[in-house]
């Protein structure tokens, strides 16, 4: 199942206020979802680079976006790091 949290990335919304507002309740819902034996992934769109270790948090599966020049230069850290949580898209 796809959670969509399109402006959960900077410049959107800081990473305290992501931390703060959306984690607690996205692990809920994830969690709520995944009882039942499907899959989650969450999609954004945004900078979300300083805040990969929240998304583990939330007990979801994220789908990197890529093709932007920005994650095709980190991809290699990216993956080395969150490889096990994340699924990758474009890179």
């Amino acid at each position: 199942m796809l959670i969509s949290s399109a402006f959960v990335g900077g410049p959107f919304l800081s990473r305290k206020h992501y931390q703060e507002f959306v984690v607690p309740y996205e692990r809920r819902v994830t969690r709520a979802i995944k009882s039942t034996g499907t899959p989650v992934y969450t999609h954004t769109c945004g900078s979300i680079g300083d805040r990969l270790d929240l998304f583990v948090e939330t007990g979801t599966q994220v789908s990197i976006p890529g093709p932007a020049a920005a994650w095709k230069r980190r991809s290699g850290r990216v993956k080395r790091d969150f490889g096990q949580q994340f699924f990758f898209k474009g890179i």
